[in-house]
């Protein structure tokens, strides 16, 4: 008699993760979406345990080096995802990683899933983080009504070059402080002219 031997389908949890572009200014907002979906056949109770988080991100640059979060006390609400259920979570990284630095990173979502002693990674996707080219600069006064009021911010106007279209940026910088309160992007910059800039 033969027999065939046929593989074990072993329980899983099944992690996607997607990016709108893989070019982002410095400190831009880095949005990735996450779709968790149980595969395992029976409901999931899913919760940090000691120090592993059960929803979390691997960063490392290209050359292998980890990224840690700026933060090691963030935690995740308990989930229970049922059989079959399907998820998507949206998170901005840039608040979450030290990844303003100029260069490439490879980014994984992971779901650690403690009742099966396993966790579970979606593939990795490439970013690149880097500069624009400075068109506008000044620095103002905050009125002191408004939160921040006798400090300072910078604001610069940036042009970003992507593969397809020039787009312009703000960002908001406090220059005593040397935090970055934002890089926004404004949209997409015509290839004629220059923008007239009112503050």
């Amino acid at each position: 008699l033969l027999v065939a031997a046929l593989p074990v389908a072993r329980a899983q949890i099944q992690v996607d993760m997607s990016l709108k572009r893989s070019l982002y200014l410095a400190y831009e907002p880095l949005i990735v979406n996450v779709t968790i979906q149980n595969l395992t056949g029976n409901s999931l109770n899913l919760r940090d345990t000691g120090s592993n988080p059960w929803f979390s991100f691997q960063i490392e640059t290209l050359d292998g080096r980890p990224i840690g979060p700026h933060s090691s006390q963030h935690s995740n609400d308990p989930l229970l995802l049922q059989a079959g259920e399907k998820l998507t979570r949206t998170v901005n990284l840039t608040p979450l990683y030290p990844i303003s630095e100029f260069g490439g990173y490879r980014i994984r979502a992971a779901i650690h899933a403690q009742s099966l002693s396993r966790t579970f990674s979606s593939q990795p996707m490439n970013v690149e983080i880097t500069e624009g080219r400075p068109i506008f600069e000044k620095i103002v006064g905050v009125p002191p009504d408004q939160p921040g009021g006798g400090e300072s911010r910078k604001i610069t106007l940036l042009t970003h070059r992507m593969p397809n279209s020039s787009q312009l940026y703000i960002r908001i910088v406090n220059p005593d402080r040397g935090v970055v309160h934002c890089t926004h992007r404004l949209g997409r910059l015509v290839s004629y002219g220059s923008p007239e800039i009112l503050l």
